[in-house]
This record gives C-alpha cells, structure tokens and sequence, in this order.
C-alpha cells in the first residue's frame, strides 16, 4: 500500500511540474556558452546562374541551388561548420538545371571566403581568404567540380559530429532516421514547441558558440521556431518521399524532398505575390561516439 501510494504521489507531482519557459530553456543554454575577446568571422559570398550546384565545408552543405531557373547573390556564415583552427575543405559541385543535359556556356558561379575580424565589425572590412570563378567552355560541359583548402583561425574548438560514428555502418540507419522525423513531426503538429527546441539544445550550442551568439540572438531563434511552429494559417506537410543525404564523411545524416528542399515544412497557401509560402527547418542528425541514439547537430 504505502509502495503504491508514493507511486501515485510521484505521478501527481509529475503532472503537475510546470513546463519550461523559452526564456529558461535559452538560458540553460546560454550558460554553458563560453565568451571570447577575439570573435574572428568567416563567411562565403556566392553569386551564381543558369546552373545548379552544391557548395560544401568540411562536408557539410553550405549552400544548395536545385532551381529551374533564376539566380542567387548571397552571403552565407561559415563559422558553424569549423569546428576549430586549422585546414578546412570547400567542395563544390555544379551541374545542370532540371531538364538540361550540360552546362550551357552561361553558367556562372563565383564564391569569395572572406574573415571579418569580428562578427559585429560595423565597418564591415574583411580579408580575402579563397576565391573561384567557373570558366566555362564555349560548348559547355555536363558537370564540373572544386575542391581546395583553406586555413581558419578561431577562437573555439567544438566536439559538435567530430567523433561521431559513421552512420553508413549502422544497423536499419533509415528506419531509425525516418522513425526521428516521424516523432518530430508529431511535435510540430501537437505544437510542441518546447520539445522540440530541448531536442535542437546541442545544435543551437554549436550555432551560439561558433556564432558568438548573445542570450538575446539565441532567445530570438528559439521564438522563429515557436512562431513557425505556432503558425495557424501554415498547414503541416505530411512525410512522404524523401531522398536521404550523408555530410560530414557519413557522420552527419538528413533526409530532403526530392527537389532537395527540407523534408519538414508547412505551407500558407497564396499568402504572398509569388504564391505560396513555405515555412521549414532543416533537421541533420548524428550519433554520438559509445551512443545507440540519434541526436539533431
């Protein structure tokens, strides 16, 4: 009797532990989060068309453009994917448009690596660190690549998937990827934002560390997701085919549409001049040295 009765008061108290706030769940992560005087910040500026391509550091997908047609000018940070000083490896891929058979003599990519001193300089100087330029052939080509090195010097030195295990020898890898998307889909359709953001902790850390981030910039990604999540006009996508893409040398998996977009995405149908609007978040999974458990990084 008295086994059964603590067992009922625990539950009780179980059920009546109030859930996190955003606010504390941001500041148990912002806590562990180690400040530096010296915020040295890299990022790739990337202009390109009438191409697709992949651009990669480190083995982790930086960039994807997977478009008919149009182009992209853009500034993309790169500190989350160093993982401390030394060599890091860009990759880059490019290939036809959906419906072509080569690169037409048209393409164009061009991408510029450059370290700003630090990640609030106001003036914006940086240093040139890589550049490429894509030269095409007057008859085109089917497929091109780039592969080079450069040296970063940072501040941080982070385990993030560095020795995790190669997920390509692991047992049912699929079943068990696809059993973690399925699970944080029900989160999002039961607008379980808090779960979902304890689930995001480790990627976030990484994300704050290497970014510098302050509590207010991490509160203020922790209340996207939320509002993203909370969003009453987006209708939640349901999972159907997914083509399922390995980073980092095997050790970093995600699973994406077809069209490379992300799998888990709502839509606000006609909410602007261009149609439709997506609302997504990108899920990369890995597993822990000595782990049998998937975990977002």
């Amino acid at each position: 009797m008295k086994t059964n009765a603590v067992i009922i008061i625990l539950l009780i108290i179980n059920s009546c532990t109030p859930q996190k706030t955003l606010e504390q769940q941001v500041m148990e992560i912002y806590k562990d989060i180690p400040q530096y005087k010296e915020r040295p910040y890299y990022t790739m500026q990337i202009g390109g068309g009438n191409c697709n391509f992949e651009i990669r550091v480190n083995d982790m997908s930086v960039w994807q453009h997977l478009r008919e047609r149009g182009g992209i000018s853009t500034n993309v940070p790169l500190n989350a994917y160093i993982l401390e000083s030394g060599i890091q490896e860009i990759s880059i891929k490019i290939f036809p448009r959906k419906g072509e058979t080569q690169l037409t003599k048209y393409a164009n990519l061009s991408i510029e690596i450059r370290l700003y001193d630090d990640v609030d300089d106001p003036v914006l100087e940086y240093e040139s660190i890589l550049k490429y330029d894509l030269k095409m052939p007057e008859e085109g080509m089917p497929v091109t690549a780039y592969k080079n090195t450069f040296i970063a010097k940072v501040p941080y030195k982070i385990k993030a998937w560095r020795d995790s295990q190669d997920l390509t020898k692991v047992k049912d890898i699929e079943k068990k990827v696809l059993n973690f998307y399925q699970n944080y889909w029900q989160m999002w359709k039961n607008s379980d934002y808090n779960s979902i953001i304890e689930l995001e902790r480790r990627k976030e850390e990484v994300v704050a560390e290497t970014m510098y981030l302050s509590k207010e910039r991490i509160l203020e990604r922790a209340k996207n997701i939320k509002d993203i999540i909370l969003e009453k006009e987006a209708i939640l996508q349901p999972i159907d085919k997914y083509i399922m893409v390995y980073y980092a040398k095997n050790k970093v998996i995600t699973l994406v549409l077809p069209n490379g977009d992300s799998l888990i995405h709502s839509i606000i149908k006609g909410s602007n001049d261009e149609g439709d609007e997506i609302l997504s978040t990108t899920i990369q999974l890995h597993m822990p040295e000595g782990s049998d458990k998937l975990e977002v990084i």
